[in-house]
């Protein structure tokens, strides 16, 4: 799902995207970054809100002090 909210995200079909991002971010489990990907589909679809939601989710579940950093600076721009 997370790769088809890439395509539809890409083809302006922010509402489309947003639906995959959401399906990819509930089957996620503990993939901190499949969740980070979703919070950009949300970063680019122009829903800050819920980027920066879901990408809080993700910094819960990082551990790495290089991957929270990407995960950060991700955030920054939501």
């Amino acid at each position: 799902d997370i790769l088809r909210a890439g395509i539809l995200i890409r083809r302006d079909d922010d509402a489309g995207a947003v639906a995959a991002a959401e399906r990819a971010a509930a089957r996620a489990g503990e993939r901190w970054s499949m969740i980070a990907a979703a919070a950009d589909i949300y970063r680019q679809a122009n829903r800050p809100a819920e980027a920066i939601a879901t990408y809080d989710r993700a910094l819960a579940m990082v551990t790495d002090a290089e991957d929270r950093a990407d995960v950060l600076s991700y955030r920054a721009y939501a």
